[in-house]
């Protein structure tokens, strides 16, 4: 948090913050690791920048995934690496300054699912709305890597006018490939957005 002084910030800690957010708990599932990207470029004197001060983070202990773009274009990408997983997964999703038409043909808003066995991905899966070009070339850097996803599902709740408030339901078992569950039930889920508009961001809970 940043706080524009001068002036005086008065901080209380308490035992308990009765707060739907801040009370939640982690999945009932063991995180394997993070995975974070910062799409970083330096200039011709060396300062090191990030297209359109895109940022991603994951908070495991409350299983909240966070993404925003300031500018029109740039990648907000983090992912979780569980194992253990349930059967399905609920996102409820919090979000807002989604662009009614994105400038850039690498736009996406979505959910994607890299399915591992024996520390192999072996298939993903692309949850997405009407914030999509599927003719995107810049790739996950992580699980199987690709632009978009072995399997692309359109589903409404994450289209631009959708998302605020929507639940997304991933169907994690029926999806997986055989021998998955077998296997550990281990995954990647990604949590992208990809110039979603000036000053768009997401908020992600996850639970069971």
């Amino acid at each position: 948090m940043t706080v524009a002084g001068p002036g005086i910030v008065y901080v209380e800690v308490g035992t308990e913050s009765a707060h739907p957010v801040l009370d939640r708990k982690a999945l009932d599932a063991e995180l394997v690791r993070k995975h974070t990207y910062a799409d970083r470029i330096a200039d011709q004197d060396g300062k090191v920048s990030v297209p359109g001060n895109a940022y991603g983070c994951y908070d495991a202990v409350r299983a909240i995934a966070y993404a925003g773009v300031e500018g029109d274009s740039g990648t907000a990408l983090v992912g979780a690496e569980y194992t253990g997983l349930p059967d399905q997964l609920r996102v409820e999703i919090s979000a807002d300054g989604l662009a009614a038409r994105p400038v850039s043909s690498e736009s996406v808003l979505g959910v994607r699912v890299d399915y591992l066995q024996d520390d192999t991905a072996v298939k993903s899966v692309l949850w997405h709305g009407d914030i999509f070009a599927d003719s995107r070339t810049g790739p996950l850097p992580w699980g199987r890597g690709g632009s978009t996803a072995d399997v692309l599902v359109d589903t409404r709740a994450l289209d631009r006018t959708q998302a605020d408030g929507a639940t997304l339901v991933l169907p994690l078992e029926t999806r997986a490939p055989s021998g998955w569950a077998a296997a550990g039930r281990r995954a990647i889920i990604s949590f992208w957005m990809d110039s979603t508009g000036s000053g768009s961001r997401a908020r992600f809970l996850l639970s069971h």
